[in-house]
């Protein structure tokens, strides 16, 4: 997906998330310029509701602390991001 369709997409996505009774969203985006540009492009919304995370790690780490208790391992795609940071 180009940046242009991630940054219209999104909003959607989001709207459906809470929509269908979403507490939170923990999003990752490594690269800070794309993080931030994501932020404003999409809403800025309360980072209660919305928080940006630059690894899977941290999101984790929040989302637990917010009584979602969510490791790396849980994530569905875990396996292949790690096949893909070996290859680089």
């Amino acid at each position: 997906m180009s940046n242009v369709d991630s940054l219209q997409a999104f909003p959607k996505m989001r709207e459906w998330a809470f929509q269908n009774a979403c507490v939170c969203l923990a999003v990752v985006v490594p690269d800070n310029m794309r993080k931030e540009i994501h932020r404003r492009q999409t809403g800025n919304l309360p980072e209660d509701l919305v928080h940006y995370f630059s690894t899977l790690e941290e999101a984790c780490i929040w989302l637990t602390a917010r009584g979602f208790e969510f490791t790396v391992a849980d994530y569905p795609h875990a396996e292949f991001i790690a096949r893909i940071r070996k290859a680089d």
